[in-house]
């Protein structure tokens, strides 16, 4: 490798004038100083550290990762054989390549099928892709938009439609109207496409018991996707067999529902208790929301990520409803029923078309300063809770970040930290580094000997926020303090060396999440969660030291093809590659109690794991923070460039516009 290639070296060799220094880096004043700085500290460590970078990191350099990126490789790149079943070839449709996409992909390919993933755009695109592709079944995941007839007539090659509906349910909002009217039971449908969206024959349905309290996305990723891929596996046995579907059961509970309107969701301050519109919230989280108007704000918003506030106690005259009664960290609670109860909201968008960003971000930019009660004081509902709670309860109110101790081991902390879609920003990841100081400087109890970082129920993480980042007034420099802020939560779980670190993922991680998890010691993972320990999709290098964690468990030459693929890992193919250390429980409700055991029976012995890794660390922690700075002078590029501008908003802006973004 030249030295004009490799960025370390670049980097020692670099001598600019300040003009020169300031047009490579942008006008931005801020963001400019910090990458000057990092790249003058960079060059203190000499040709010494030249040398140990060409062989910790043969792969990384600016010009084959910036090339790599420009283009995204497909979706699907492999097939594996099963003797004595029959193989087919899969054709998704989808308006996006969603959860349910995921797991359909490497459930079939597991199995030993063919995947080819299109997102539809329009009926001549659907058509034209089942005219390359020839595949022996369309199946169609997550579609919203009409399948042009030609497809489904094709009497040779059935065109399968998942409905996450019961039998006999029809319509664009059937989770919608399940949770906000409380149906105890609801299912999925596996359909042949017809002339009728979601009247045509049956080839395979299930249903499953609904969660209390569930929302629409968390019910989508967990049981829908979970009752999906039972109903894909009869609907594939069905098929194998010379089976043909049947018509759909006329007498039962399903039927056709109109699409939910706002109309619909209405909530009335005044008359509805908190737990009434924190579940009309949750029936219409991820899309659309649920539109409100609050007193002093200028424009209607949309609400999200609602929670009752069990913690909230009345008094005599208590506040008018709807109005804005205290805050905590970006969260705000909001009266309801003439102050009876109160209801909190973490996220909120402005207008149809705006951002989902932190409430307190949300109204500042809706209210005048001098009625708005995000940037007065208003009176605390215990606005700093306290970082533990009761083992397997959760907060009272809004808490994104806390702790439980193990029952039988006072020793053994469980970390959780909920965040919104698992997007961690600035603020979020800055608290997230508070408790883990709190929890491993010692100051105040020992350390704990086990340390499980949670994440939260339905996402463990999935790196940088990039609503926020979009929605701010400098993207760039945004993208910036958020790489950093959560590299140093990475930061202090690798540098834990007097505790045994655990992550544990009951949901998905995605991106700077997957590589946040990986960076501990164990990695425990739900059989069904799926891992994307990629950076390819937005056109970014990466952060959170994957160069150290993922090379470190897997290798140099499958952490570059990971890290460029850009494609999904399941669980157990994670497992196979190193990525997870033990698959702990293929049982949703019985995964917090496994992990709990396992952890449980770790710290009966760490003594021998933690002077190992003690005496190891002075080496290790060079090497770290190497990785850190080669990947952030990479980041600092990307940051800057159009194309990850491009993505940044297609992603956030395509979300928006989706009809039913899960």
């Amino acid at each position: 490798m030249s030295s004009r290639q490799h960025p370390a070296r670049v980097v020692v060799r670099h001598r600019v004038s300040d003009a020169r220094r300031d047009r490579r880096l942008g006008n931005n004043s801020r963001f400019a100083l910090e990458a000057h700085r990092r790249h003058t500290r960079l060059q203190k460590y000499g040709r010494n550290v030249v040398r140990e970078a060409r062989a910790w990191l043969p792969h990384c350099s600016r010009r084959r990762s910036r090339a790599c990126l420009g283009r995204s490789p497909p979706l699907v790149q492999r097939g594996w054989a099963m003797p004595g079943k029959q193989r087919y070839r899969f054709l998704f449709l989808c308006d996006a390549f969603n959860s349910m996409c995921q797991r359909a992909m490497l459930r079939l390919e597991a199995q030993g099928h063919q995947v080819v993933v299109h997102i539809a755009r329009s009926p001549a695109g659907m058509i034209q892709a089942a005219a390359v592709h020839d595949p022996d079944i369309i199946l169609c995941p997550f579609l919203t938009r009409r399948i042009p007839s030609d497809l489904y007539r094709d009497t040779a090659r059935p065109c399968w439609i998942v409905h996450p509906g019961i039998e006999g349910d029809r319509g664009m909002s059937s989770l919608d109207w399940a949770l906000q009217g409380r149906s105890p039971v609801w299912g999925v449908t596996i359909l042949q496409a017809d002339d009728v969206m979601d009247a045509g024959p049956v080839w395979a349905t299930t249903t499953f018991p609904v969660r209390p309290g569930a929302t629409k996305s968390g019910t989508y990723r967990r049981e829908c996707v979970d009752a999906a891929m039972a109903c894909l596996d009869a609907a594939l046995a069905s098929f194998a067999g010379g089976g043909r579907p049947r018509p759909a059961a006329q007498d039962g509970p399903g039927r056709a529902r109109p699409r939910m309107t706002q109309a619909d969701r209405r909530i009335d301050w005044d008359a509805m208790s908190a737990d009434e519109i924190a579940r009309r919230v949750a029936a219409a989280d991820s899309q659309p929301g649920l539109e409100a108007v609050l007193p002093g704000a200028s424009a209607p918003v949309s609400l999200f990520n609602a929670c009752v506030a069990r913690d909230w106690r009345p008094s005599s005259s208590g506040p008018a409803s709807g109005s804005l009664i205290a805050l905590r960290d970006d969260a705000v609670l909001i009266a309801c029923e003439r102050g009876r109860s109160a209801v909190w909201i973490g996220t909120m968008r402005v207008g149809r078309n705006g951002i989902k960003v932190p409430a307190r971000d949300a109204l500042a930019a809706v209210t005048r300063d001098d009625d708005d009660a995000v940037t007065r004081p208003c009176r605390p509902v215990r606005a700093s809770p306290g970082l533990f709670v009761e083992f397997g309860r959760a907060p009272d109110g809004f808490q994104e970040v806390y702790a439980w101790r193990h029952p039988r081991a006072d020793d053994v902390v469980f970390l959780w930290f909920d965040f919104y879609n698992g997007a961690m920003s600035t603020r979020q990841c800055r608290r997230l580094c508070r408790a883990l100081d709190n929890l491993l400087d010692g100051t105040s109890s020992p350390p704990p000997r086990v340390l499980v970082l949670m994440g939260g129920p339905g996402f463990f993480s999935n790196g940088i926020n990039l609503n926020t980042i979009e929605a701010s007034a400098d993207p760039v420099a945004e993208s910036a303090d958020n790489i950093v802020a959560i590299d140093d939560v990475v930061e202090r779980v690798l540098h834990a060396t007097g505790t045994v670190t655990v992550s544990a993922l009951m949901g998905n991680a995605g991106a700077g999440g997957a590589m946040m998890a990986i960076a501990a010691d164990h990695v425990w993972a739900h059989a069904n969660s799926v891992l994307l320990p990629s950076y390819a999709n937005m056109a970014l290098f990466g952060s959170e030291y994957w160069t150290y964690s993922l090379r470190r468990r897997v290798g140099p030459d499958l952490a570059r093809s990971l890290a460029l693929a850009g494609r999904p890992v399941s669980a157990h193919e994670a497992h196979r590659i190193g990525l997870v250390d033990r698959i702990v429980s293929d049982d949703a409700h019985g995964f917090v109690d496994a992990v709990a055991d396992h952890a449980g029976d770790l710290a009966v012995d760490v003594e021998a794991f933690l002077r190992r890794k003690a005496a190891a660390a002075p080496a290790e922690q060079r090497r770290m923070r190497l990785c850190r700075r080669l990947e952030l002078m990479h980041m600092y590029d990307c940051f800057r460039s159009d194309e990850y501008a491009a993505r940044r908003r297609d992603f956030v802006y395509k979300s928006a516009a989706m009809p039913c973004r899960k």
